[in-house]
């Protein structure tokens, strides 16, 4: 069985193990996934628009020629040297196509020519075509789950150090609550960082550099990232005519929903802390200095005065809402966009009758 894990999968990617043939890339990041066939497929065909030694196969290809995805495999290149022929979907006119390719391949009646990448989403272990490629010794498996908080993070400072920056925690805190499920929107976030901050081939002498909270909220003011940012403290104030407002140039600008959710979230939480110091004795600016990270001007303009509507039952309750509304918006098929909004609206109408 040749299914990898861990730091199998990053070995792996980094450098291609050439007696496995096929490699099946699954998951539900689809960033990831388009992602680690890419740098697999550059391995052996460093330009992917070359016409002779890069191929894509769709369903329809295979559909009524399962036999085509074998004789691709075992074609000549024009131009000599390996192909790559990847294959998007995970229908039966694809597997059809696999097993033909995997059963010539394992019974030596098959010679490959090329690397064969198939790209497709979440496969549970009894699936057919995640079996064939795991039970077979010429064939591979990657799974591409979501990212995890501390995957995220690591990918953020890893990207940055590259480029000789790095972010303070809060800064780093806010774009986490910002991103997406998808891997390579990701990497593109970061990348739009990096290139606000100025690549170190750009700065003098290729300084280092702290990114700060400020430089986040600069860097991403426009796509949604103003309104994205406002909307908790909207919610948290009960300004519900604003609230309606903010949400629409949201939704217009295509901002992530669970991205202005969880940064809702994290201005509840971070209410709360503040009112559980408060509770333990400190006032309101000694509780915004003790908390991690501090609490600075002009945030802490804006929040006084919600710690003063705002008591802890109320934010316990808040964010039992939140997170249940996450909960529910991660689901599958879900209408992330409805509940989240619903949610936002509701805690609005609750801030707005604490008077």
């Amino acid at each position: 069985m040749t299914a990898l894990k861990g730091k199998e999968i990053k070995a792996f990617i980094a450098k291609r193990d050439a007696s496995k043939i096929a490699v099946l890339i699954y998951g539900d990041d689809a960033g990831a996934v388009r992602e680690r066939s890419d740098m697999l497929a550059r391995q052996v065909v460093p330009n992917l628009t070359d016409p002779f030694n890069f191929i894509e196969l769709t369903e329809n290809d295979l559909r009524g020629d399962p036999a085509r995805l074998s004789d691709e495999a075992a074609a000549l290149s024009m131009m000599g040297g390996e192909r790559v022929i990847r294959i998007r979907g995970g229908d039966a006119s694809i597997l059809s196509a696999c097993k033909l390719l995997v059963n010539g391949l394992d019974s030596n009646s098959l010679k490959s020519n090329a690397l064969i990448l198939v790209e497709t989403g979440s496969l549970l272990p009894a699936s057919a075509l995640r079996k064939l490629f795991e039970k077979s010794n010429h064939c591979v498996t990657l799974p591409c789950y979501q990212d995890g908080v501390a995957d995220l993070a690591g990918l953020v400072k890893t990207m940055l150090a590259e480029e000789g920056l790095s972010i303070e925690p809060d800064g780093l805190q806010m774009m986490l609550e910002g991103f997406s499920q998808d891997r390579a929107l990701n990497r593109a976030e970061i990348n739009k960082l990096i290139l606000y901050m100025g690549p170190a081939s750009i700065r003098k002498n290729g300084d280092n550099k702290k990114i700060t909270l400020g430089d986040i909220r600069a860097c991403f003011a426009d796509h949604g990232g103003n309104a994205m940012m406002e909307i908790a403290a909207l919610v948290a104030s009960g300004d519900r005519a604003r609230l309606a407002h903010t949400l629409s140039q949201a939704r217009q600008a295509g901002a992530s929903p669970l991205a202005w959710l969880r940064l809702t979230q994290r201005m509840f939480m971070r209410l709360a802390q503040l009112n559980a110091l408060m509770d333990s004795g400190a006032n309101s600016r000694e509780a915004m200095a003790k908390l991690r990270p501090p609490m600075r001007y002009p945030e802490s303009t804006r929040v006084e005065p919600l710690l003063r509507k705002w008591n802890s039952p109320a934010l316990e309750n808040a964010l039992g809402l939140l997170l249940q509304a996450d909960l529910a918006a991660k689901q599958t098929g879900a209408p992330a966009l409805e509940i989240s909004e619903r949610t936002a609206l509701r805690l609005c109408v609750m801030a707005a009758g604490k008077r």
